[in-house]
């Protein structure tokens, strides 16, 4: 159990991450904050199909961003089916 609710604390790490540089990406863009270099980083990496650095510290891998996000979804989907019973 206690590796199970590490893992819950990590991807919970990661998903307000991702909402946060996704959400302020999304106001750089319209011009609504300035974009500072982390995210710029990660726009550029959205841009080239990489894991933005800044998420890949939670979730490490060197697979490209899509198939890295299918894996994050597929654990999620399997976290949430073994916490459901």
């Amino acid at each position: 159990m206690h590796s199970m609710r590490s893992d819950w604390l990590r991807y919970n790490v990661l998903l307000r991450q991702m909402r946060k540089s996704l959400v302020d990406v999304q106001k750089g863009i319209k011009g609504l904050v300035v974009l500072s270099s982390e995210l710029d980083e990660v726009l550029n990496s959205l841009n080239e199909n990489k894991v933005p650095s800044v998420w890949g510290k939670t979730f490490p891998s060197v697979k490209p961003l899509g198939t890295w996000m299918r894996d994050v979804k597929d654990r999620l989907k399997f976290m949430q089916s073994w916490a459901e019973g």
